[in-house]
């Protein structure tokens, strides 16, 4: 009829396509090299790869995070991912049966919900379950990308210094000119 019965994953595969597309962009500055006249400081170089983590973890969800050395981040990816495939293939079993009772019903072959549910009935169930299914995979998609671009912020931010020194200081200090005592707020930077 007018149902599509076909469990298909063209929103993922066209995720994936237009992930891919536009990748290059996401990639667009490494660590630059300061350049500083008179000096002989050797440039930072990073030795974590941000194209690496993000290109892993969309091959391997998951694989990213591992690389990135956030391994409590695994059992949520895939708590995710299979929660949302459970409920597209539940949602999916469902409309099929319902599907399976109408056409029965079409063909004058009594179904499983002859007498309980009329074909109105039987129209709206799939179309419920149709649309969770969409949902869920909607879903599907939409983890799978967080854990994208989890991996490429986390590998971005791998090298980030969060130690307790601060990058300033404001401290009530106490000035002695010509003998006169005068208080203020004196103000350190830490570069």
């Amino acid at each position: 009829m007018f149902y599509n019965k076909s469990f298909g994953f063209q929103p993922i595969a066209a995720f994936i396509g237009l992930l891919f597309l536009f990748s290059n962009g996401t990639f667009a500055q490494e660590n630059p090299t300061p350049v500083l006249e008179g000096t002989e400081v050797a440039p930072m170089v990073s030795k974590h790869n941000v194209k690496r983590a993000t290109l892993l973890s969309a091959f391997l969800p998951g694989a990213g995070q591992i690389y990135n050395r956030r391994w409590w981040k695994v059992p949520i990816i895939y708590g995710g991912l299979g929660a949302t495939i459970y409920l597209a293939r539940t949602n999916q079993l469902e409309y099929l049966r319902y599907s399976n009772a109408f056409d029965q019903r079409q063909n004058s072959i009594t179904d499983e919900f002859a007498g309980r549910l009329n074909e109105s009935q039987l129209i709206a169930n799939m179309r419920t379950f149709q649309s969770n299914r969409d949902l869920a995979l909607v879903f599907l998609a939409v983890v799978y990308g967080l854990n994208i671009i989890d991996a490429n912020v986390d590998a971005h931010l791998f090298e980030f210094d969060i130690s307790d020194d601060l990058s300033f200081r404001l401290e009530p200090k106490t000035w002695y000119n010509a003998g006169q005592p005068s208080s203020g707020f004196s103000l350190t930077f830490s570069f």
